[in-house]
């Protein structure tokens, strides 16, 4: 029986596996790391190509959408309305107040009250006006950086209030800033 198995070469023998690889060229450690990157290459360029055309295909939907949601006058009448909107903010914030502190659940059903949420809507487009905090900022620290200097050598008391006159000066001058930039724009736009 055994003589059986030394002749046949299915069998495993220690010299099976070694013949094997006698058979065919060796390669080399380089040759493998650049068979094994052109694989990773070809597999990062298939991903690229599936992600483009998925991405090709949500841009078909949403053109259908935005096509089959406008109404002849121009207006927008997709299928999400104010009231989906309105349902949608209470379940969200239902769900995240549950996981707050009581003291904190209460602060937020004062401030997303209606009434709070259009004084503060309207406090965001007006009050706090990015180029208003700036040029207020500024002001506020060179004016009141000075004022500090000049009171120590002249021996003036310093005040406290002016801080808040630079920092409304500032404000105002950084809203003017604001419009002239916004006009300049909107003059080239129009010419």
């Amino acid at each position: 029986m055994s003589e059986k198995n030394q002749h046949n070469p299915e069998v495993f023998s220690p010299n099976h596996e070694t013949q094997e690889h006698d058979k065919g060229p060796k390669q080399t450690p380089e040759a493998v790391k650049k068979k094994l990157e052109h694989e990773q290459a070809k597999k990062l360029e298939q991903a690229r190509a599936e992600i483009k055309a998925e991405t090709a295909e949500k841009d078909k939907v949403k053109d259908k959408i935005a096509e089959t949601s406008k109404s002849e006058s121009g207006e927008f009448k997709g299928p999400v309305n104010n009231d989906l909107k309105k349902s949608s903010l209470r379940r969200e914030l239902k769900q995240v107040r549950r996981h707050l502190p009581k003291v904190d659940q209460l602060g937020s059903k004062i401030i997303h009250q209606p009434a709070v949420r259009v004084v503060s809507e309207a406090s965001a487009k007006t009050i706090t006006r990015p180029s208003g905090l700036l040029g207020g900022g500024i002001a506020a620290f060179i004016g009141s950086g000075l004022y500090y200097y000049f009171s120590k050598h002249i021996g003036v008391k310093y005040n406290y209030l002016m801080f808040a006159l630079f920092f409304i000066g500032g404000f105002a001058i950084g809203l003017v800033v604001e419009l002239l930039v916004w006009s300049a724009k909107h003059r080239k736009i129009i010419a």
